[in-house]
């Protein structure tokens, strides 16, 4: 517990002197809040391993309570999505786990496609085909990655319609979304 108490006062002093970028919570309590207070402190989640560490910090922050229940009042770097005043901390760790373009895949699904419960969230990544400026860039590099224009006389290839191409490609096998960032991601809807 100790141990816990150091790393809860060092966050607390380097939240107070340094602005970190990482994901972090306003961590109050309710009892706290309702008697007029919203004495907390930002935590950053980088800062534990895990939920368990994590809330064994906060219990560490409002020891002056018996039975503390915690109130995220606030959020920094994380997506609307995961944000939640009771919080699910391990939803949010398990979205920590992903790496960066994982976690802007997932973003721009639950942001523009439909909610998935995190137990699909594989899914989307297995879906994921990148990062793209437009669906025409995207249709493009699905020519490229077809031969190009290899088959085709150099005299014809100006008549495609590559804008026309991405239309089609976007009605039925792919969906387009975007992430908080406005990143355009594209998933194959196979």
């Amino acid at each position: 517990m100790e141990k816990v108490l150091k790393m809860v006062e060092s966050t607390i002093t380097k939240k107070n002197t340094t602005k970190k970028s990482g994901p972090a919570l306003y961590v109050g309590t309710y009892a706290k809040y309702n008697n007029g207070s919203i004495y907390g402190a930002w935590l950053q989640l980088e800062d534990y391993a895990d939920a368990e560490e994590f809330h064994k910090a906060c219990a560490a922050l409002h020891s002056d309570e018996s039975d503390p229940e915690y109130m995220f009042q606030d959020y920094e770097h994380l997506p609307e999505f995961l944000y939640s005043e009771s919080g699910n901390v391990d939803l949010i760790y398990e979205w920590l786990s992903y790496d960066t373009m994982e976690r802007g895949a997932i973003e721009a699904w639950l942001n523009d496609i439909c909610f998935e419960p995190s137990d699909r969230w594989q899914n989307i990544i297995d879906s994921h085909h990148g990062v793209w400026d437009s669906e025409e860039d995207f249709a493009w590099h699905i020519v490229e990655e077809c031969g190009g224009f290899n088959d085709i006389p150099q005299h014809l290839q100006c008549y495609f319609d590559c804008g026309s191409y991405a239309r089609d490609l976007f009605i039925n096998d792919f969906n387009s979304a975007y992430d908080n960032a406005g990143n355009m991601h594209v998933f194959s809807n196979h």
